[in-house]
C-alpha cells in the first residue's frame, strides 16, 4: 500500500538523491530520442527557452550525422542537486562517409519541481577522435 506512495514521492524529486537518480533517467531518455531522431521527445525534455535552438540543431544534424552510441561519462551536480553538468561521450558518423567519430559534450540541465529535469544547452568540449 505504501510502495506506490513512496515511488510517487521519489518521482517528484524532493530529496537530493531522488533528483540525482531522476537526472540519470532524463539524460538517458534525451540521448535515446536523439539517437532515434525523435525531435519531439528530445524537445519535450528541454527547457522552453532552449527548445528552438535544439530544434535547429536537430534539423541540421539529422541530415548530416547519425549517432551510433552515447554514454554518460561524468555528472557534476550543483547546490542541492537543482542543476547539473553532464559530460556525454557521443559516437557518430557523418553522412555519407560512415567513419565513426567521437566527441564529448558538456550538457547543462536544470531541475524544477513542476517539470523535473530539463536540458538547457550543450558545449562540445572534445571533437575529433576517430574510432575503428
Amino acid at each position: 500500500m505504501l510502495a506506490p506512495l513512496i515511488q510517487s514521492y521519489k518521482q517528484i524529486g524532493v530529496s537530493e538523491s531522488d533528483r540525482q537518480q531522476l537526472l540519470q533517467d532524463s539524460v538517458k531518455d534525451f540521448q535515446r530520442a536523439l539517437y532515434w531522431g525523435q525531435a519531439g521527445e528530445a524537445v519535450a525534455l528541454t527547457e522552453e527557452a532552449s527548445q528552438e535552438e535544439l530544434r535547429k540543431l536537430i534539423r541540421t544534424s539529422r541530415k548530416s550525422e547519425k549517432i551510433v552510441e552515447s554514454k554518460v561519462d561524468y555528472v557534476e551536480f550543483g547546490d542541492e542537486s537543482m542543476d547539473a553538468e553532464v559530460e556525454v561521450v557521443v559516437k557518430y558518423y557523418k553522412v555519407p562517409f560512415y567513419v565513426v567519430n567521437e566527441r564529448t559534450e558538456r550538457q547543462k540541465w536544470n531541475f524544477s519541481y513542476s517539470s523535473g529535469w530539463k536540458y538547457v544547452s550543450r558545449e562540445i568540449v572534445d571533437n575529433g577522435s576517430t574510432t575503428s
